[in-house]
Formats: structure tokens, sequence, C-alpha cells
């Protein structure tokens, strides 16, 4: 039954067999973060087994968050997520700098909206005034990760220009303003994708995504934002040190 029973796994099922090896490749290296992985017919040829048998093995490999499939591009290694370590406040932009990948935003639309009352009350708004808000999406090596909704009182004066926003909105903030976050309150959950931050993130609907809420502040616990943000959990992790 070719290479599945060279490594001495015959007492396994063949699609557990051939997982193994193919997950043994990922780890060794020979297909690196972001690489292609063989389609379904070089895998039928090369280990000679059945189209169910390698359906099965890559679903096992997506459930390990090893390889994820992209509609239009196939299987993509998907091994090493970004793992962000909660000790400042940091934006998305600062944070991909520091793992040496480069930042880009792929939307970026801003608008003067009536925030839901419970945002409103955040703020120290008045219900029914708008406020600032600004969209994006962001993406890590040209991969989307996330999603993020901003909302900031209108007494912060911002421009309404989108172009402005593309980088690191804090370090706007601070040349721009003289505006310093100086303290945030982050809340996760997970939560699955929607169908229109699906289309946003290029993951299928009902995906898993960690969901960020944050409340930053300024000078002495004054609130500044209010964000939430859309995280591609099969790119994205938290890490918290106590």
């Amino acid at each position: 039954m070719g290479k599945a029973l060279e490594k001495g796994l015959g007492n396994l099922p063949l699609y557990h067999q051939l997982e193994v090896i193919l997950k043994e490749r990922i780890n060794n290296g020979e297909f690196k973060n972001g690489d292609i992985f063989p389609c379904e017919r070089e895998l039928i040829k090369e280990y000679g087994v059945s189209r169910i048998t390698v359906r099965q093995a890559l679903a096992n490999l997506r459930s390990s968050g090893l390889v994820e499939a992209y509609p239009g591009i196939g299987t993509v290694v998907v091994k090493d997520k970004i793992d962000e370590k909660l000790s400042s406040v940091k934006s998305f932009s600062e944070e991909m700098k520091e793992h040496g990948m480069i930042m880009k935003t792929k939307e970026s639309k801003c608008s003067f909206v009536v925030p839901p009352s419970e945002i409103s009350d955040e703020l120290g708004i008045e219900r029914g005034e708008k406020c600032f808000l600004l969209e994006r999406v962001k993406c890590a090596d040209a991969l989307p990760v996330v999603y993020s909704t901003t909302y900031i009182s209108n007494k912060w004066n911002l421009e309404y220009d989108e172009g402005l926003y593309d980088n690191s909105l804090y370090e706007y903030l601070r040349r721009e303003k003289d505006i310093v976050i100086t303290g945030a309150k982050d809340t996760f959950e997970a939560v699955a994708a929607d169908k229109d931050i699906a289309k946003l993130l290029g993951v299928r609907v009902a995906s898993p995504l960690l969901k960020r809420t944050r409340i930053s502040y300024v000078n002495k616990r004054e609130i500044f934002e209010y964000t939430l943000c859309w995280y591609r959990a099969d790119k994205y992790k938290y890490t918290v040190e106590l």
C-alpha cells in the first residue's frame, strides 16, 4: 500500500498511518508555514491509497491545526500561529513588527455612526450621539488575520481620512495628536465566524475566531476607544504569563 506501510505503522488504519507520516513531514520542516500542501491526487499517487483515505488524513490534519483549505488556493500549512504575549498595550501593527512579519492593511474605512448603547455608555457619550468608527482588515505576510471595528468619541477630533490609519493607529496618535494610550482592558472569547466576517477574513462560515474586546485609556483612566477584533484562530493565539 505504498509508503504508508514503510514506517512501521502497519497496525494502524491507513488514514491514520498517512496522517502520522504527513505530520512528520510538516514537523521536520519539509513543508513550512504558508507552503501549499500536496493535493489529493498527488497524495493518492505517492502513497498508493484511496481518495477516502487521503481525505480522512487531511481532515485530521485540519482538526489538528496543521493545515487549512482555502478556496482557489488549496491546502496550506498553518502550523505556526502568531503567539502574542500580553505584557503591554500594543497595536496589531506593533505586534507584527515585533514578530518580524510584514503587516498590511487590506481594507480601511472610517465613518460617523450611532454606536450600540453599551458602547455609548463606555465612551461616555449620549445615547443616539454619533462617534467616529474605524473598520479595518489587517494582514500578516499577505494573509488576512484580523478584522477590527474601533469606536472613538468625536471629542478627540480624528480626521476623516482612511489613508491615515493604514499603519499603527497608536503610533499615529502619538505622532500627530500627542495622544498616548496608557492602559487597556482586554476581554477574550471564542466565537464562530458569521457570513460577513468569514468573507473579510477568507475563512469558512462558522470557522473558529478569537474575539477581543478592548477598552483603552489615556491620562488617568479616561476612556479613549472601544474596539472589537476578530482574529483567525488558525493563525493567532495569546499567551499570558502570570
